[in-house]
């Protein structure tokens, strides 16, 4: 057993109820299981291990909320370290790092930026040998140099989005990115194009409607593969340039089995059905389904019906029965919480990677793996990262060298404000100004559509009254009323959509 102690500071940047869900966590940013508490001004940490690690801790920022930045690694030791001396140093050290990889990849870095980078810098210097290392001096130097850090992370990625933009423009290159809303249809679903000017709740240009089959009627237990009730859906599916996802099948993230498993007890009779249904969903629609959300919601850690290795199994058997049934579609499997703030809270659990990987080395045919965002909610959700955190994980997805589908959502519009937080509705940074929280998600965004293996960008939940788990988190209100964010998200579509659009599984093909 290790643990780490790290001494608060006197300041509001570092609240105690944020302070409890920090984290230490490995290179790949996936944390180890720990215990938080606060004692006596200290933040300590418990571990099963005395493994170096870095500090993940919430940062009070003025315009986002709580962000969540990184130290650098630290060994353990009896002695506290200084919280904020840590984070400054860990920001400042990434954010140079990053600028020295992209200014060696070509990108045009200002001279005003070096120069303030190398104030920045000796700043910190300053306070690091500083000689009354406990005086407020030291603290407030060191709260400066993060929030100066951070803010120079979103400028150098907006600007690294811009150029890249640019030069594809420049180049006529194809933009690989298919971006939209998900929804649940139980009707065919009529997407508007820009020539026409009917009015909608919510007029996206490209949408990517996600279709539950066992939504779409309330079938008995009995008859759980009849799929007539699809038809129209299918139909509508393959037309038009718009991307069409069917599924997810079965989603994991949710407690509750689809109505078409509840009368089975036994995991064995479960994976019967499941895979039954996805053989007579491939021979049904072959030829006529372009991609098909085949499992979402994987984490690592057991599931209320599933363990982790059935989670597993009955993913591989969904696979191999729409391989060989649906051989042209593409195939799509997601995680919840790719950065495995679960396994924290968890004793064992698996990181989304391992699963990944593992999928992967058991032949599985896969088009692309989906991460999802749920940002803000916690601890089911997804804490907001500072940009350089999002360019690492995409990063390392990538390595897989398939497409990636990115998955999001957030608590949007006023409505967020007056919730009263329930198990399912938690929050650690409060519910996010719709404006500001815009700029936020136009940072993570656009530097995601510029990265090259990500194919997919979809806001989660169309509408509020659509997901039970994470409230709030629609486009469109309880009423199909569009958000503040609404717009704005409508307007990326549209600054994205001017550019040619592939499929995922075009994408796929090609790699």
């Amino acid at each position: 057993m290790g643990f780490y102690r790290f001494a608060i500071p006197d300041s509001d940047r570092f609240s105690p109820e944020s302070l409890l869900s920090s984290q230490i966590v490995g290179l790949e940013g996936i944390p180890w299981p720990c215990k938080t508490s606060i004692e006596t001004g200290h933040l300590v940490i418990f571990r099963n291990t005395d493994v170096s690690g870095r500090l993940l801790v919430p940062f009070q920022t003025d315009s986002f909320g709580d962000i969540s930045l990184t130290s650098g690694t630290l060994p353990q030791k009896e002695e506290p370290y200084e919280l904020e001396l840590e984070v400054a140093r860990g920001s400042l050290s990434r954010l140079r790092n990053q600028v020295s990889i992209w200014q060696e990849g070509g990108l045009e870095i200002s001279r005003d930026f070096h120069t303030r980078l190398t104030e920045l810098t000796q700043k910190f210097t300053a306070a690091l040998f500083q000689h009354n290392a406990t005086g407020p001096g030291r603290t407030a130097r060191c709260i400066d140099v993060i929030e100066r850090a951070l803010e120079m992370m979103f400028e150098i990625t907006d600007e690294y989005s811009r150029q890249v933009t640019n030069i594809r423009r420049d180049q006529n290159q194809r933009l690989g990115l298919i971006f939209g809303a998900v929804g649940n249809a139980d009707a065919p679903i009529e997407v508007k194009s820009k020539q026409e000017t009917t009015p909608a709740s919510l007029d996206l240009p490209q949408v990517q409607q996600t279709v539950q089959p066992t939504r779409l009627a309330d079938r008995p237990a009995s008859q759980p593969f009849d799929l007539d009730s699809l038809e129209p859906v299918i139909g509508w599916l393959g037309q038009g340039t718009d991307l069409r996802v069917l599924g997810p099948l079965l989603d994991l993230g949710q407690a509750n089995l689809p109505p078409w498993l509840e009368a089975e007890s036994t995991f064995e009779s479960r994976l019967r059905v499941i895979t039954a249904y996805c053989r007579q969903l491939g021979k049904q629609y072959s030829g006529r389904i372009k991609s098909v959300h085949v499992v979402a919601g994987l984490n690592g850690v057991g599931h209320v019906n599933f363990s982790y290795p059935q989670q597993l199994q009955v993913t591989l058997d969904m696979l191999e029965a729409l391989d060989q049934s649906l051989q042209n579609s593409a195939l799509i499997v997601s995680f919840d919480q790719p950065w495995g703030e679960r396994l924290s809270m968890a004793s064992g659990g698996v990181p989304a990677m391992e699963i990944a990987d593992s999928l992967l080395r058991y032949g599985a045919r896969l088009s692309a793996f989906g991460l999802e965002f749920n940002l803000a909610y916690w601890p089911h959700g997804t804490m907001l990262r500072d940009p350089l955190q999002w360019v690492d994980l995409i990063d390392r997805w990538s390595q897989f060298g398939l497409p990636l589908a990115v998955y999001f959502s957030a608590p949007t519009g006023a409505a967020a404000a007056q919730r009263q937080p329930t198990r399912f509705y938690q929050t650690i940074c409060g519910a996010p100004d719709p404006q500001r929280f815009s700029q936020y998600l136009s940072t993570t965004l656009r530097l995601m559509a510029n990265r090259p293996t990500v194919s997919l960008l979809a806001w989660q939940y169309l509408t509020d009254h659509s997901n039970e788990r994470f409230p709030l988190a629609g486009l469109l209100d309880a009423d199909d009323v569009p958000k503040p964010v609404a717009s704005w998200y409508l307007q990326l579509c549209e600054e994205l959509s001017q550019l040619e659009i592939d499929t995922i599984d075009d994408q796929a093909n090609a790699s």
